[in-house]
């Protein structure tokens, strides 16, 4: 017997018999007592009688074949099989055998007979109204899933069941439907429906997730392969069509390749695992939600301000980090500075004082210019860097729903509205008839009665099924206000859902206390709350309550309302994700800046550490240059940069010469002025902001110092005054910046002002200048210090 006779056989009952044929389904074999049945079409030997006692015990009820009432549970006893008599056998004999079957007969006549099982009233029902449906069209999807399901995609369903057909010869029945429950009540949903429609096929129920039943009656397809394909390999927001087009394809392989898959999707993901750890792989799901969005956006928030900010401060400081490091020492020539073009003096209209400073040089071979071209660099790095980052993370999160349901229509969310609404307008009591009836016929005239006798206003009662995927989105009250708007008629509007049980009332311009009725309806009737549970969730009992209760509520004056008219989300706007520029992407701006300050400061620190600890990156002296005479005389009067004595007259060129000092040559020149140096003398000069701040002036001072220390060798042989010159300014610039009592400890102290900083970092550039001109005599810059000894002067 193949799967499809045991669910007819759970579904409409089973005959049991002492002999002749018993057929259910489309399975069809000799059964007598307990002999086996052979199914047609798959080969599988099984006990008739047991599969269906089996089925029913799964359901709940007794076994099959066993008695009711004190002697439920035994086993009836099988007649014993007698032995046909002859003439030859003895009269005694005769009456051995006879007299048992005497006294037996009694209990034989009393005891019940085996009837079947017949189907619950509201499952035949159920499966005449979908057979009906099917009868008209192969695929029926109904009206009570829009937002899952929209009626609208019938034919993307169709198409792929004529897929099946196409491919296999197999005729497909689909339903799309709420699933009704366990699995074998779908089981035995989808063989009533058979049985109702007479056809055999391969019968495919769909719920709002996925496929969640599927049985071959009188066909051979591998559907419980492709059943199981399907639910390991597709992760849970895959969605019903794309559950049912995987299910097509396997059930497409056939049985052979359909059996293999179905165990390596097992393997995979099952329970178990490949790694046999007890643990399956998941598969990877399809769609976000509004929180993976919203985390999305924080991200793209951050990385917006971050990448950017971090070029525009690591950048600059690791460039001057490392110029810092250079060795800064460069030949250049002295240009000399003239009042005048070719011997004319500038004509005076003010009085102008002279002050020393250090001459206007050039580089050889270039001249040192100062460029802002890397400024404007990292600003244009940044800045494609944020729209890189901006259209990058527009297209990698480009989801716009968080659902694999198409967007429903209008039509497709009015459509069970209009049914009910139809309904109530000729009986004031509803039951849905794709659904389970938990009510008898008698129950239902029973509330009739009474609910034609209520003197508050009408009653009406619908028994329709609350779900997030119907057109309410599951609220029972928007529900009554879209059936009250429909109906156009006032009274008390009753909810019952008969898949969970629960009810709602809600009332429009009847003279009952709303409040009541909203916040005081007792939970026993809201709610099954027994602890025995049963398949009707005793609805008729409780709604019988309800009415008594509105019958005790207490009138009002006037009619009042207990709904507050809340309106259902919309479907699209309820699935739709939020835009990737909104909701966590401003709070991600700021944490991406704060980030790029932090981050900032840990490469500022390791930069530091490592400029301290490793020699090759300590910081070279700053701001020496070397400076060499040049080749030409100037033009103009003047004194010379430099202070040395005089040893004798050069030959000029004309007019006074700006040559480096008073000549050293011999001899008097034949010119009008003193002529240039007779032998080259190195000056030094050094480079300093004109408004240096503490920070500059606390770290220059300390590099002046060490460089200073490094550079003067008291043993070394030195002239006398060029010694005391440099000790001098060595011992001086260390007192100004080093002020421990207990001696000097290498550091620049924290509280020494700017002032007395200024003058340690001029002493010991004096100095390390002294080492290098071999000269004593020269005073520092009068218009800024801090570039050394003067080594020309200027009108200021």
């Amino acid at each position: 017997m193949n799967e499809g006779d045991a669910v007819a056989v759970e579904a409409e009952g089973v005959e049991l018999a002492w002999g002749g044929p018993v057929r259910h389904g489309n399975g069809m074999g000799n059964a007598r007592g307990e002999g086996a049945v052979t199914a047609r079409g798959t080969g599988v030997r099984s006990s008739l009688r047991d599969e269906a006692r089996a089925a029913h015990r799964g359901r709940g009820g007794a076994p099959l074949g066993a008695e009711s009432g004190p002697r439920a549970g035994r086993r009836h006893p099988r007649p014993p099989a007698a032995r046909p008599a002859t003439l030859l056998t003895p009269l005694p004999h005769l009456l051995s055998l006879l007299l048992p079957l005497l006294l037996l007969l009694p209990f034989l006549t009393a005891a019940p007979a085996l009837a079947a099982p017949s189907p619950p009233p509201h499952a035949s029902t159920q499966a005449a109204v979908l057979a009906a449906h099917l009868r008209e069209n192969p695929v029926y999807v109904t009206d009570q899933l829009p937002r899952a399901v929209p009626r609208s995609t019938a034919p993307d369903y169709a198409r792929i069941a004529e897929g099946i057909t196409r491919r296999t010869g197999v005729r497909t029945y689909v339903l799309v439907m709420p699933e009704p429950g366990a699995s074998m009540e779908s089981k035995a949903l989808l063989g009533a429906v058979h049985d109702r429609l007479g056809r055999d096929g391969l019968y495919v129920l769909i719920d709002e997730h996925s496929v969640s039943q599927a049985v071959p009656f009188g066909v051979r397809a591998p559907a419980e392969d492709a059943w199981s394909v399907q639910l390991h390999e597709l992760p849970y927001d895959a969605g019903p069509l794309l559950s049912f087009e995987r299910f097509a394809d396997v059930v497409a392989m056939g049985p052979e390749k359909a059996a293999q898959r179905a165990e390596a999707a097992r393997e995979k993901y099952g329970s178990h695992g490949a790694s046999g750890d007890g643990r399956g792989e998941e598969p990877d799901e399809l769609h976000i939600g509004p929180t993976d969005r919203r985390n999305q956006s924080f991200l793209t928030g951050i990385a917006l301000t971050g990448l950017p900010l971090l070029v525009l401060l690591i950048s600059p400081y690791v460039r001057r980090w490392w110029r810092r490091r250079q060795p800064r020492t460069s030949a250049v020539d002295v240009v000399s500075l003239s009042k005048g073009e070719e011997g004319t003096a500038k004509p005076q209209s003010r009085p102008r004082t002279r002050s020393w400073n250090r001459t206007r040089t050039r580089t050889r071979p270039h001249p040192r210019t100062r460029t802002r071209l890397p400024h404007w660099t990292e600003a244009a790095l940044a800045l494609v860097l944020a729209a890189a980052v901006a259209l990058t993370a527009t297209a990698l999160f480009d989801e716009t729903t968080s659902s694999a349901s198409p967007p429903p229509t209008a039509a497709d969310m009015a459509s069970r509205v209009d049914r009910v609404t139809d309904g109530l307008r000729r009986d004031p009591v509803y039951s849905d008839p794709e659904s389970p009836r938990p009510l008898t016929d008698r129950q239902l005239d029973r509330l009739r009665s009474r609910m034609k006798d209520a003197d508050y206003g009408s009653v009406y009662l619908v028994l329709v099924p609350q779900m997030p995927e119907d057109e309410s989105a599951g609220d029972p009250e928007a529900f009554a206000d879209a059936l009250q708007r429909g109906l156009g008629r006032s009274g008390v509007y009753v909810v019952a859902d008969p898949l969970s049980g629960d009810i709602d009332v809600v009332t429009y311009d009847v003279r009952i206390d709303a409040n009541r009725v909203a916040l005081d309806l007792p939970d026993g009737i809201s709610y099954d709350a027994s602890d025995e549970r049963s398949e009707d969730h005793r609805l008729g009992e409780r709604l019988g309550r309800l009415l008594t209760f509105l019958d005790d509520s207490p009138r009002t004056d006037t009619p009042e309302t207990s709904s507050i008219g809340a309106d259902a989300p919309d479907p699209v706007e309820d699935t739709a994700l939020p835009r990737l520029f909104s909701t966590d992407f401003w709070p991600g701006l700021l944490v991406g800046a704060i980030g790029a300050v932090i981050v900032f400061g840990v490469v500022a620190g390791v930069l530091g550490i490592l400029g301290r600890t490793v020699p090759g990156l300590r910081p070279a002296a700053a701001g020496i240059r070397l400076i060499r005479p040049g080749p030409e005389a100037g033009a103009g009067p003047g004194p010379g940069s430099g202070g040395g004595p005089e040893s004798g007259r050069g030959t000029g060129s004309g007019g006074r010469g700006a040559g480096n000092g008073r000549g050293t040559g011999s001899g008097r020149g034949a010119g009008n002025g003193r002529g240039t140096a007779g032998r080259s003398r190195t000056l030094v000069g050094f480079d300093a902001p004109t408004a240096p701040s503490p920070s500059y002036l606390r770290r220059t001072a300390h590099e002046e110092l060490a460089a200073l220390s490094r550079e003067f060798d008291p043993d070394a042989a030195l002239p006398s005054a060029l010694r005391t010159r440099v000790w001098d300014c060595l011992d001086t610039a260390t007192l100004l910046a080093d002020r421990d009592a207990d001696g000097p400890d290498g550091r620049v102290d924290d509280d020494v002002p700017a002032a007395d900083l200024a003058a340690a970092v001029t002493l010991a550039r004096m100095g390390r200048a002294a080492l290098a001109n071999r000269d004593t005599d020269k005073p520092c810059c009068a218009l800024n210090p801090l570039h050394g000894p003067a080594t020309g002067w200027r009108d200021a």
